[in-house]
């Protein structure tokens, strides 16, 4: 994988529980450039749709719960650095606090 840029841990507004969760629809009906703010990394210069990992906003910038808890499941299998992960996992446990969410044992161990 190229150079992996994370994005910061930042708060942002909760979208309705009612919100289904598609990752593929969701990430297919933005522009590349929207993703940016959608996603937790992405790889190079973020100039093509499959360069973004963990989408897990929408595109007006809430969160998304079950964004959230899919990114966290994703960061046991990516094949990243270590350094990556556990940066992404710091970003991910900033929405589980912002969500009043307990985050998973491993997420935790991750982001020590």
């Amino acid at each position: 994988m190229d150079r992996l840029t994370v994005m910061p841990p930042h708060p942002a507004l909760k979208a309705s529980n009612r919100v289904l969760w598609n990752r593929r629809a969701i990430v297919a009906r933005v522009q590349v450039k929207r993703l940016r703010s959608m996603c937790l990394a992405f790889s190079g210069r973020g100039r093509k749709r499959y360069d973004y990992l963990g989408p897990h906003h929408l595109s007006n910038g809430k969160v998304v719960w079950k964004g959230v808890v899919a990114c966290a499941k994703m960061l046991n299998w990516l094949k990243v650095s270590d350094t990556a992960k556990k940066r992404m996992g710091q970003h991910l446990l900033g929405h589980y606090r912002q969500l009043g969410k307990k985050a998973p044992d491993r997420l935790m161990e991750m982001v020590k």
